[in-house]
């Protein structure tokens, strides 16, 4: 069977009594599960934040944890590993090279700023 179409598996576990709802639901529906979800996603998507307001809130949070980290007594992680670790934490959790991209450019952005503003690093 071929598609032009690529999908891919973005499960998760759900409880037992759900997982049998859901079933019912989709043959009471005459919908496949995966239009069910795809469907579902698409409504929850399409009414939250934007791509590039979600890239900017996680980069502030790593700049954030950055900044909470280079105040603190044991700031042994130069800046290059820190933002090594965080792109790695990113593609574990599925975030795509694109959006990868977007988030570790602000941050630099973030810290570039930072710089500017107050002074060389100590």
């Amino acid at each position: 069977m071929s598609s032009k179409r690529k999908t891919v598996l973005a499960g998760g576990f759900v409880s037992q009594p759900l997982a049998n709802l859901f079933s019912l639901r989709s043959l009471y529906e005459k919908l496949s599960k995966s239009k069910i979800i795809g469907d579902l996603l698409n409504e929850y998507l399409l009414t939250g934040p934007t791509v590039e307001e979600m890239c900017d809130e996680i980069a502030n949070r790593i700049f954030t944890s950055w900044f909470y980290l280079e105040n603190s007594k044991d700031k042994d992680l130069p800046w290059d590993e820190y933002l090594k670790n965080e792109e790695e934490n990113l593609e574990k959790n599925g975030v795509s090279k694109e959006h990868i991209d977007m988030i570790m450019t602000r941050v630099k952005q973030m810290k570039k700023e930072k710089t500017k503003h107050y002074g060389k690093n100590k």
